[in-house]
């Protein structure tokens, strides 16, 4: 079995992105399961053709999109991409998109295709924090989200895809008295439970 699992690249202001070290750190193989690393472009247009060319490249049998989120204090598991690009931050390329559908005609929104409960659980057990959230946002994390789940759905409905938020890591917080961190050994253990439990089947 092959799951993808993509990080961005910095953007913001800020040096580092949780998930792109995280995918640089994860293990290549979790028991039986070849881990595929992909870097995305913060840019609207281009992150989404990265994923699907990663895609088309390697095939996967899951896909996990990873972003960061500051201000969460653990790793969010997102349940719902909604169509909708509306956030005042530029992305790298310095496009700001408000109030503008990611797929003109599309759904309103997407459920995530994870086991999203028993990823929860797995991570429980471990002793390691993590939620559920029911808002992406509406930068391109979202953006990403709902192309991601249209494409599951549509194409592949039974294919385990979707998307989570990683917090900031200890380094991004030294400046910054009430931002919530946590370690990247920690985040990167947070990452192989999820893809460990993607893996397992019975979604």
């Amino acid at each position: 079995m092959r799951i993808l699992v993509t990080g961005f690249e910095p953007f913001g202001g800020d040096k580092v992105n949780p998930s792109e070290e995280v995918i640089k750190s994860l293990p290549p193989l979790v028991g039986d399961i070849t881990v595929i690393p992909g870097l995305l472009p913060v840019a609207y247009g281009e992150a989404e053709e990265e994923l699907f060319s990663l895609i088309r490249l390697h095939e996967p049998d899951g896909i996990l999109s990873l972003g960061f989120a500051s201000g969460r204090c653990a790793p969010e598991l997102e349940r719902i991409a909604v169509n909708l690009d509306d956030a005042p931050l530029a992305d790298n390329r310095g496009l700001i998109r408000r109030a503008a559908l990611i797929t003109p005609g599309g759904p309103d929104a997407y459920f995530s295709t994870l086991p999203l409960d028993k990823i929860r659980q797995a991570l429980r057990v471990k002793g390691i924090p993590s939620f559920i959230s029911l808002s992406a946002g509406a930068f391109l994390c979202n953006h990403l989200f709902y192309l991601l789940m249209e494409y599951a759905h549509k194409s592949r409905p039974l294919i385990p895809a979707g998307f989570m938020h990683l917090p900031a890591l200890p380094s991004q917080g030294l400046d910054q008295r009430n931002r919530p961190t946590m370690p990247l050994s920690l985040q990167v253990e947070a990452v192989t439970l999820t893809v460990k439990t993607m893996g397992a089947g019975d979604v």
